[in-house]
């Protein structure tokens, strides 16, 4: 009878095990786990040991009393001081390893907790805080176990101390609000089950982000801390975010929830899915084998609802997706302005999306060099502009490598920064939720994330001289340069160059002829090594649809591109044309003095003038002049007596012009 007592008792305990069995695999170092289980233990033994000291000096039988403080209270505030003391004997720690130390302290602590229970009040009133306690502090304790461990691997302590207070008020809500209801009796228990769901759910969420993380180990072999790795790998996921939200097709979504239970826990599932109706059979058994005096609410707990629920749970551990946190972000990235004091230079104004109590995502295009310490005021929706300095502890812009951009460490920022952010994580959070639900007005959200630099990811790195596009291609891209200099020009028919605009860093160019559909007007090349970030039309309409600040920058773009273009190609005809005129000048002056030397066949170099002047002095007659010249030659050629005196005449006529030319 012992022995089925004490089996009956720790089934829970068992049941937990098997069921989260398969996050072990990861580090199955078993004394780890055996001594997380002892500690447990010994945490339960001394809480039953301090519990009539603690019920001395907290007297007081009111039931959120009893329950935040008597139980949640002490109860949690034990387990945080065990799991702590746990996480420090671990080396080569990793955040799966610090979720497993939870749930094995849970499970020690539970089985001496159930023992005590049967012992002191029986199974008759102890039996429901049997089945359900297990759960509740698995859950918990896991929880606080996998912040406690983000605490530890945090280099920060503005992370470090938001890690701790965030896992232990989640965890003693938790445990608070589950002693309230099993205390308050009645229906009131069946507050419980959703709760246990609530703790379930968040747990296997928090597992499923601990499996992506690599361990610390690795994070130092990268020599970079692990707030700025948790940057670093947030990126990625912005960027799938946005191009989904784009509903770009390259972007294939991410189910949250795969369930692949495998031979054993499918098996699992259908047991529990046998005892829950089962129950209805060997209800009456149980209770007259082992004496049980139970309220119907209890029994409908025990033998119906406990089962089921043991039956779900099987389903819900191991059902989020891993991948899903790897590529996803429930957060929307709200782009911020980031403007940077260059001192004596002009300021320059970078986007972040992403921003910690610790550190600033920046996008930048080329690099600031590593230890730079930077001044910038960063402009938080809702709020004034704050300044803050900071130090650029890693950099990226090599071409295809993501992410690319600045990290850069905040450096003693004002207490009203850490109020501000608070207010943009909810900001994000709440817009991310309206967003990814596609709640009424879910489609303004777009314009907080759509902008160039986000929606426009394919780099190409182009060299000095390298064309682009040329006139006459089809136009099926345009382009962001992100680091130096192109130029936009048209070719004449005698392959001169007309420059017609000049793209520096952070310009777009080649969105008319995708805008418009039509083939290339000019065409582009790279005056200097230069980086591209490319995107095609479905982005240019998803940019103009989504930022009307970004269709109206557009339009004022091309509208002084073509201002510009029209003004260039005005300059250039007017150039033609002048061009031609005195192309055609030259060519009819110097036609009618060849035919005056060719047809009265005069030695002009003779007489003091060399062809040299001849040209120099036709390139300043225009047609006029010569029409003159030519009335006057034609005139007085019959008042000479011979062709000498004549020609005597026409050099003498020549030589006045040329010196009149040259006073000129």
């Amino acid at each position: 009878m012992i022995w089925t007592k004490l089996l009956l008792v720790l089934s829970p305990v068992l049941m937990f095990y098997i069921i989260y069995r398969r996050y072990f695999h990861f580090r199955p170092e078993y004394i780890k786990h055996l001594q997380a289980f002892a500690t447990g233990m010994a945490a339960a033994l001394l809480v039953i040991i301090l519990a009539p000291a603690i019920a001395s000096l907290l007297p007081s039988n009111d039931i959120f009393f009893k329950g935040f403080i008597k139980a949640g209270l002490v109860e949690k505030t034990a387990a945080l001081i065990a799991i702590f003391l746990i996480q420090l004997r671990y080396p080569n720690f990793s955040i799966v390893e610090a979720v497993l130390s939870g749930i094995f302290f849970a499970l020690g602590f539970s089985a001496m907790e159930n023992v005590f229970f049967e012992i002191h009040f029986g199974l008759s009133g102890s039996i429901l805080r049997i089945f359900f306690s297990v759960p509740m502090h698995l859950t918990t304790c896991g929880i606080l176990g996998f912040f406690l461990g983000k605490m530890k691997m945090s280099d920060t302590l503005i992370l470090k101390m938001k890690s701790l207070l965030t896992g232990f008020l989640i965890a003693w809500l938790g445990h608070s609000l589950f002693d309230v209801a099993v205390f308050s009796g009645g229906k009131n228990v069946f507050f419980i089950v959703p709760l246990l769901f609530i703790l379930v759910g968040f747990l296997e969420l928090n597992l499923s982000r601990a499996v992506i993380i690599p361990g610390q180990d690795v994070i130092k072999a990268l020599e970079i801390r692990f707030d700025d790795w948790l940057m670093i790998w947030r990126q990625p996921k912005y960027e799938r975010w946005i191009s989904q939200s784009m509903d770009k097709e390259s972007a294939i979504p991410i189910s949250p929830f795969v369930w692949r239970p495998g031979a054993a826990g499918f098996l699992l599932f259908i047991i529990f899915l046998v005892m829950a109706v089962g129950g209805f059979y060997y209800k009456n058994i149980i209770l007259y084998r082992f004496h049980l005096n139970l309220t119907s609410s209890t029994e409908i707990l025990v033998f119906h609802v406990f089962p089921l629920s043991m039956a779900l749970t099987t389903i819900v551990v191991g059902a989020v997706n891993p991948e899903f946190f790897k590529y996803s972000e429930i957060k929307i990235p709200v782009i911020l302005d980031v403007v940077l004091d260059r001192g004596k230079e002009t300021e320059e104004t970078y986007i972040t999306y992403d921003i910690t109590a610790s550190s600033c995502f920046l996008r930048t295009f080329e690099s600031f060099g590593t230890g730079k310490i930077l001044g910038f005021s960063l402009d938080l929706p809702g709020f004034k502009s704050i300044e803050l300095t900071g130090e650029v502890v890693w950099e990226s812009h090599d071409p295809g490598f993501s992410p690319s951009g600045s990290i850069v460490k905040i450096l003693d920022p004002p207490l009203v920064f850490f109020l501000i952010l608070q207010r943009y994580h909810l900001f994000r959070l709440r817009k991310g939720i309206i967003f990814f639900f596609k709640l009424p007005g879910f489609e303004t959200i777009r314009k907080l994330f759509v902008h160039p630099v986000t929606t426009m990811q394919k780099e190409r790195l182009v060299r000095e001289g390298e064309i682009i596009f040329k006139e006459g291609d089809p136009s099926r891209e345009f382009y962001l340069l992100k680091k130096g200099k192109i130029e936009i020009f048209k070719e004449r028919e005698d392959e001169e160059i007309i420059q017609l605009n000049t793209i520096e860093d952070g310009q777009i160019f080649g969105e008319l002829a995708v805008f418009s559909g039509l083939k290339r007007s000019a065409s582009a090349r790279a005056l200097e090594d230069s980086i591209l970030a490319r995107a095609d039309k479905n982005n240019l309409k998803a940019l103009v649809r989504s930022n009307p600040e970004f269709a109206l920058q557009l339009f004022q773009t091309l509208a002084e591109r073509i201002n510009q273009s029209e003004e260039v190609l005005m300059d250039n005809i007017q150039y033609l044309e002048r061009q031609k005129i005195e192309k055609q000048r030259f060519i009819d002056s110097l036609s009618f003095f060849l035919l005056i030397v060719l047809g009265n066949r005069l030695d002009i170099h003779g007489k003091g003038i060399d062809l040299i002047d001849i040209k120099s002095v036709v390139e300043k007659v225009d047609d006029s002049i010569a029409m003159d010249l030519a009335k006057i030659v034609l005139m007085q050629r019959k008042d000479f007596e011979s062709e000498e005196e004549f020609g005597v005449r026409v050099v003498e006529a020549f030589r006045e012009f040329f010196e009149n030319a040259e006073e000129q």
